[in-house]
């Protein structure tokens, strides 16, 4: 995650601008395959063999791909994640303890006011 970035000085304080990226989460391929399964049971070694058989295409195509550079060998391209970005500009004060406790009383905060 970025710094945020911040001004210089003035009037007792500065502003800070905070940047919050958030990634999407990858959906799983259980989830992309979540129909398959009422296909029914099947064997654990046929599965294997079909992983076997799948990953061994996955080569080939991936190596014509390379020789041959033909769209139709090319690796099925990934979908962009979404990101979500957040900005916040902040403002802090040098307050003095006075001012903190006047402005307490002002927002009904009676409580933390007779802290401090």
């Amino acid at each position: 995650e970025p710094s945020p970035q911040v001004t210089a000085t003035h009037d007792g304080g500065f502003l800070s601008l905070e940047c919050e990226i958030k990634l999407a989460p990858k959906r799983s391929r259980l989830e992309t395959r979540a129909g398959d399964e009422d296909e029914g049971e099947e064997d654990s070694d046929s599965d294997q063999e079909v992983s076997a058989k799948a990953r061994y295409f996955g080569y080939i195509k991936q190596g014509l791909y390379l020789v041959t550079e033909m769209e139709r060998f090319a690796p099925p391209r990934k979908r962009p994640r979404t990101i979500t970005k957040n900005y916040r500009l902040v403002s802090l004060r040098s307050t003095t303890p006075e001012e903190l406790y006047q402005r307490k009383i002002e927002s009904e905060e009676y409580e933390e006011a007779l802290c401090l």
